[in-house]
C-alpha cells in the first residue's frame, strides 16, 4: 500500500539530537488544589442576593469544627451591555472580596455549559417526544448569546450517543433536536412492556389460587415470584447500563472550566428495580451505582438537574408510588449536586426555570487540608443571614491522580465528541481487502504545539499514550491497540525551527462489517486528552485496482510514530523511533497545498488507461484534475501499470470552506468510471 509512503518520496529517518546547542526553556509548574464551590443565594421572595460577605458565611466540611477558611467570593454572572455612562465603574473603584466589602460582581470567564440528555431506554417515549419539542422549542428563544448547550441520548440499541458537541450556534442545536424527534430509532417499548409484565404475573398468581395454591395476602405465588424475579433482573442490567452512561457523560465534563451540568430527562431511575415487582431483592439495588454516580458529579464539579417527563402522574395509589420511586433517586442526586427538580407537566416551564436558574451565583474557593483521598466529603454551608436561602453542591471529592486520569480516558473512548480539544483528525486508508475484512492504515493526526515537550536529561520530550478500539455494529470489540511513547525531540528545531505535528498509524485488519473506530491521545505530562472517531465500513470498497488513496498537506510537516499491531507495551523512557513526512489529514485551511497518493495494481488495465482526480462537493464535480502516468500525461504508457506508487498535486485554491470528495477516475468513452474516493473538509480561516 502507498498510504504511508509519502507520494514526495518516503519519509527520512531522524534522530533526536542531545547535543543540540540552541537554548532550552526552563518551565516551572507549580500545582495549587483549591475546591470551587458555586453558591446560588435567594431572598424569601426567590430573588437574587448579590451582596453576600465571606462574613455572611460559615463553612463546614465533614461537619468538623471549627468552621473552615473560605479562600475567596466573587459574584459571577453573565456580561450585559451597560446601561449608560453610570454603569461604568470609576477606576480602582472595584471593590475586592473581603471581611469587610461585598464581592465584586464579575464577568463569567467562561461560558455556561448545559449537556441536555434524553433517557430512551427506560423511558416513555411520548414522554420523550415531548421533552424534545420543549426543548427545541427553548432553545428556539433567545438566551444569553455565550451559552454552550450539547445534546447526548441513550436507547437500549444504540447505546450512548452524542447527537452535538458543545455549540452556542442555536439554530443547528434546533436542527439536532428536530432530527432527533423523527428518529424512530430512540423508541423503547419499556413502558408498555411493564403492563405486559404485570399482567403476567398477575395471571401467575391467579392460576395458582385456581390450583389450591394459598399464599399469604400480598404474596407472590411460586410462578409469579419467578416472573418477577427474572423482570428485575432485566430491568436492573438496564437501568444500570443507564447510569453507567450518565457516569460517562460526567467525567467527560469533568476538563470543561465554568459552570457545567447535565439535564437529565426521562421518567427517572429507581433506587431498587425489584420494588417494581413487590420484591425486596438487595441483590439488585442500584444504591451503590447511585453512589458511584454522586462521586464522580463532586470529581467532577458537574450539575445534575433532572426533569421527569412523565410530568404529574394521576391514577391509583400503585401507579403514583411508581412514577415517585423512579423520581426521587435521581432527584436527590439532583439536589446534593446543587441542581434543581422538576416533575411538572409543563417542560418547556421546567427547561426555562433550570436555565434561569443558574443565571449568578457565589464562587467560593477553599483550600482543602491533605492530599487527594478519593473520597466524599460532605458540604454544609450556612448562611449567617436569616433572609438568605442557599442552593449549593452537598458534597466534593479529589480523586486520586490516576483514577482521575483512568475516568476521564475511559470517557473520552466512549464520548470522543466531548474530547475535541487536542484538534485530532483520525483517517482509516483502505487498503487490500477480501471476504473475512480490509486491511487499513489508521492514522490519527494531532495538531502542532498541542503535546508538551518539557525539559528532559538528553533534550526535551514528550510523553503520549496512544490508543485505538474499533467496534462492530453489535457493540463487540474487533480491534485494541495501545502505545506510550516518548518522543525525545525539541519541536521547535526539529525542521526549520517550525513546531511538529504528529502523525500516529498502524497497519491493521478489520472484519467486513461496520466498523466504529476510536482514537485518544493522553498527554502524560499535561494531562490533556483529545479523542476522535471515525465510522468506517470495509464493504465499502475501493476498486482493487487503486488502494491507499490519502491526502497529504505539504505545508506542514508531521513526526510519524508507529502504534504496533501486536500492541506490546514499550518501556515509556526508551524514546520511539520516527520519522518525518508530510501531515496527513483529511482537514486543510482554504488554498493549502497538498499531495494526493495512491498504488496500482500490476493489472486489470487496458493499455494506454487514462486516469484523473475529480473534486467534487456534492454530486458537482468542481475540479478535475489529469495523472500523469510515467510523464504520459494521464495516460499509462503501453502495456500495463507497474504496480507503482503514484502522486498527484491537485489544488484546493479558489474552493470554499465546505465538504468535499477526492476521486480517483477511469476515463472511458462512456465517462469516468470512479476507482477510490476519500472525504475531505476545507476549514474557514479561523478554525485552522
Amino acid at each position: 500500500m502507498a498510504m504511508l509512503s509519502l507520494p514526495a518520496g518516503p519519509p527520512s529517518a531522524v534522530a533526536a539530537d542531545p547535543d543540540a546547542s540552541a537554548p532550552t526553556t526552563i518551565i516551572e509548574r507549580v500545582t495549587s488544589e483549591v475546591v470551587l464551590i458555586e453558591v446560588f443565594a435567594t431572598d424569601l421572595k426567590g430573588r437574587p442576593v448579590k451582596d453576600l460577605r465571606i462574613a455572611d458565611l460559615e463553612l463546614k466540611i465533614d461537619w468538623q469544627m471549627p468552621p473552615k477558611v473560605i479562600s475567596s467570593l466573587e459574584y459571577v454572572e453573565p456580561l450585559r451591555p451597560p446601561a449608560g455612562p453610570a454603569a461604568q465603574p470609576s477606576a480602582g473603584s472595584a471593590p475586592q472580596a473581603t471581611e469587610e466589602s461585598p464581592p465584586a460582581a464579575g464577568r463569567r470567564r467562561y461560558p455556561r455549559r448545559f449537556l441536555l440528555f434524553f433517557e430512551d431506554s427506560t423511558s416513555s417515549p411520548i414522554g420523550l417526544t415531548l421533552a424534545r419539542r420543549a426543548a427545541e422549542q427553548f432553545l428556539s428563544i433567545s438566551g444569553e448569546p455565550d451559552d454552550q448547550f450539547a445534546v447526548a441520548a441513550y436507547d437500549e440499541r444504540r447505546h450512548l450517543r452524542i447527537l452535538q458537541p458543545f455549540t452556542a450556534d442555536r439554530p443547528t442545536l434546533v436542527r439536532v433536536i428536530k432530527e432527533s424527534i423523527e428518529d424512530r430509532g430512540r423508541f423503547s417499548g419499556f413502558v408498555s412492556d411493564l403492563t405486559l409484565r404485570h399482567s403476567q404475573i398477575e395471571q401467575a398468581n391467579r392460576d395458582a389460587q385456581a390450583s389450591l395454591f394459598s399464599t399469604r395476602s400480598g404474596a407472590l405465588a411460586p410462578e409469579a415470584r419467578r416472573l418477577a424475579e427474572s423482570f428485575a433482573v432485566q430491568d436492573y442490567q438496564r437501568m444500570k447500563h443507564v447510569l453507567s452512561s450518565i457516569e460517562t457523560l460526567i467525567d467527560a465534563l469533568a476538563p470543561w472550566p465554568g459552570y457545567k451540568a447535565m439535564v437529565f430527562m426521562g421518567d427517572g431511575i429507581p433506587e431498587d428495580p425489584a420494588n417494581e415487582y413487590g420484591l425486596g431483592d438487595s441483590r439488585q439495588t442500584l444504591r451503590s451505582d447511585l453512589g458511584e454516580l454522586g462521586l464522580a458529579a463532586a470529581a467532577s464539579n458537574v450539575t445534575l438537574h433532572t426533569i421527569q417527563t412523565a410530568g404529574l402522574v394521576a391514577g391509583d395509589e400503585k401507579v403514583v408510588a411508581q412514577a415517585s420511586r423512579r423520581s426521587n433517586a435521581l432527584a436527590t442526586l439532583a439536589l446534593d449536586t446543587g441542581g434543581v427538580k422538576h416533575d411538572t407537566n409543563d417542560l418547556l416551564s421546567a427547561l426555562t426555570s433550570v436555565e434561569e436558574a443558574t443565571q449568578g451565583y457565589y464562587l467560593l474557593t477553599y483550600v482543602p487540608e491533605g492530599p487527594p483521598d478519593g473520597r466524599n466529603h460532605s458540604i454544609n454551608l450556612k448562611a449567617k443571614r436569616r433572609d438568605v436561602t442557599l442552593r449549593y453542591r452537598r458534597n466534593f471529592a479529589r480523586l486520586l491522580p490516576e483514577e482521575a486520569r483512568r475516568r476521564t480516558i475511559q470517557a473520552a473512548y466512549l464520548a470522543p465528541e466531548l474530547h475535541a480539544d487536542l484538534g485530532l483528525d483520525l483517517a482509516a486508508v483502505p487498503g487490500p481487502g477480501g471476504a473475512s475484512g480490509r486491511v487499513f492504515d489508521v492514522v490519527l493526526y494531532v495538531p502542532p504545539g498541542r503535546a508538551l515537550f518539557l525539559p528532559q536529561p538528553g533534550g526535551s520530550a514528550a510523553r503520549l499514550e496512544v490508543g485505538f478500539v474499533a467496534l462492530d455494529g453489535e457493540g463487540r470489540e474487533t480491534l485494541r491497540l495501545a502505545r506510550r511513547v516518548r518522543v525525545a525531540v525539541d519541536p521547535t528545531r526539529a525542521v526549520r525551527g517550525a513546531p511538529l505535528a504528529f502523525d500516529f498509524f498502524s497497519r491493521v485488519q478489520l472484519p467486513a462489517t461496520s466498523q466504529t473506530l476510536t482514537a485518544v491521545v493522553a498527554d502524560v505530562q499535561s494531562g490533556e486528552v483529545g479523542a476522535a472517531r471515525l465510522q468506517v465500513d470495509p464493504r465499502e470498497a475501493p476498486s482493487p485496482r487503486v488502494t491507499g488513496l490519502s491526502l497529504y498537506s505539504m505545508d506542514e510537516t508531521s513526526l510519524w510514530v508507529e502504534v504496533e499491531p501486536e500492541g506490546q507495551p514499550k518501556d515509556p523512557e526508551e524514546s520511539a523511533s520516527y520519522t518525518i513526512g508530510a501531515a496527513l489529514r483529511t482537514r486543510f485551511a482554504p488554498g493549502e497545498k497538498v499531495r494526493c497518493g495512491f498504488k496500482i495494481a500490476s493489472s486489470g488495465w487496458a493499455d494506454g488507461a487514462v486516469l484523473q482526480i475529480a473534486i467534487l462537493r456534492g454530486e458537482r464535480v468542481v475540479r478535475v484534475h489529469p495523472i500523469d502516468l510515467g510523464g504520459s500525461g494521464g495516460h499509462a504508457p503501453p502495456g500495463q501499470p507497474s504496480g507503482e506508487t503514484i502522486a498527484a498535486s491537485p489544488t484546493l485554491e479558489g474552493l470554499e470552506p465546505g465538504d468535499y470528495v477526492l476521486r480517483v477516475d477511469e476515463v472511458v468513452t462512456g465517462g469516468p468510471v470512479e476507482l477510490a474516493r476519500l472525504a475531505f473538509r476545507i476549514l474557514p480561516p479561523a478554525m485552522r
